[in-house]
């Protein structure tokens, strides 16, 4: 009799198995629920689709506007470092992952400076 319920205890905790989404979906620089009000200026939008230690998608300067692909994306469990290009000039991302939020700074070669950036998991 013990033995069924703990085989029952595992085949209901069987669809929470694997239900830590890493860095997948949709992320914001603005606090929001919905990926469609992550609008206005400096809200920054992110598609991050994550394999093992690669990732790849997208960084946007608005949602749905001014995107760019993201090249040499890599997480190892807390850190994510990526780039993406526009014109000659290319930016380098650095964050860490704490729950539902991804604090860094972008750093740009177009000013040569760091931005501190948040985004938040939509």
């Amino acid at each position: 009799m013990a033995r069924s319920w703990f085989v029952f205890a595992v085949i209901a905790m069987l669809p929470l198995a694997g239900c830590d989404p890493g860095l997948n979906g949709h992320w914001c620089g603005k606090d929001v629920g919905d990926d469609d009000e992550c609008e206005g200026d400096e809200a920054l939008y992110t598609e991050l689709d994550q394999s093992d230690s690669e990732v790849t998608g997208r960084f946007c300067e608005a949602y749905e506007q001014d995107c760019y692909d993201i090249h040499e994306g890599r997480f190892d469990g807390k850190n994510l470092t990526f780039k993406y290009f526009f014109s000659e000039q290319s930016v380098t991302g650095t964050f860490t992952l704490s729950e539902d939020t991804l604090d860094g700074t972008l750093h740009s070669t177009k000013c040569d400076c760091d931005i501190p950036t948040t985004l938040h998991r939509l």
